[in-house]
């Protein structure tokens, strides 16, 4: 399968499509451990067996989705950057088929619920992005997709090649989630809502949700300590007002 990119892209990216594998983030790792040198490698797959989200949980392959992992190297770039500037791109080509937000620290979401998710880790020197996009099916009650928020869904090589055209360029000297922290604020979900972070080891903090900083860091106005505290890990939900 091929994408439909401009000339300038389509040079500088190794594109890989898998019909099944276990993970696209595994095969990722066997291209760097076989010596590719090329600065961005792109693997996706019609199905995975094996995907995972953020703290070891399970990833559930819906049928028809996008299942896919962008690799490159990583020594210009913060791993939590990539992560945010990433979102803020992605948002923008999701936004061209249906109203979408932003949800730290690393989810879009639509009306009905989760649409796309992000898993960042580092491997060799490389960063490699797992980016899960649910375009045709919703295999969970509580997500949703493409498919149910809009009228009409490109085809999944139409999405990645899109998310393509926007994430090469800032590759290439598009600025750190600095310059695009008020894009990601104009679509943020939670802005100033009850919210509730759960951070890893079991503790979380509950209170009102007053954005993010320079680095992406949440923050959020404790109401029962009347303390702003700064989360640069976690997990956040609303919580209804009593």
């Amino acid at each position: 399968m091929s994408l439909d990119l401009s000339e300038k892209v389509r040079d500088r990216v190794r594109y890989d499509f898998f019909g099944t594998c276990d993970s696209t983030m595994a095969q990722m790792r066997k291209i760097i451990d076989d010596g590719w040198t090329k600065e961005v490698c792109v693997v996706s797959a019609g199905a995975q067996k094996s995907g995972r989200g953020r703290y070891g949980r399970q990833w559930l392959s819906g049928a028809g989705n996008i299942f896919l992992s962008l690799g490159f190297c990583s020594a210009k770039h913060d791993l939590g950057d990539v992560v945010m500037c990433f979102s803020v791109l992605a948002r923008r080509v999701l936004a061209r088929v249906t109203q979408v937000y932003v949800k730290w620290p690393n989810d879009i979401y639509g009306f009905q619920g989760k649409l796309l998710g992000i898993l960042a880790e580092t491997y060799n020197r490389w960063c490699i992005l797992g980016v899960g996009i649910n375009t045709r099916t919703a295999p969970l009650s509580y997500v949703s997709s493409l498919a149910q928020e809009a009228q009409s869904v490109p085809t999944n090589n139409t999405i990645i090649s899109g998310i393509l055209e926007e994430f090469i360029p800032w590759l290439d000297g598009g600025g750190g989630f600095v310059h695009m922290r008020e894009e990601w604020l104009c679509h943020a979900l939670y802005l100033n809502q009850r919210v509730r972070v759960d951070v890893p080891g079991g503790a979380y903090v509950q209170g009102t949700f007053l954005g993010v900083d320079a680095r992406g860091r949440a923050l959020v106005m404790c109401e029962a300590q009347k303390k702003k505290w700064c989360f640069a890990h976690g997990s956040m939900r609303p919580v209804k007002n009593v």
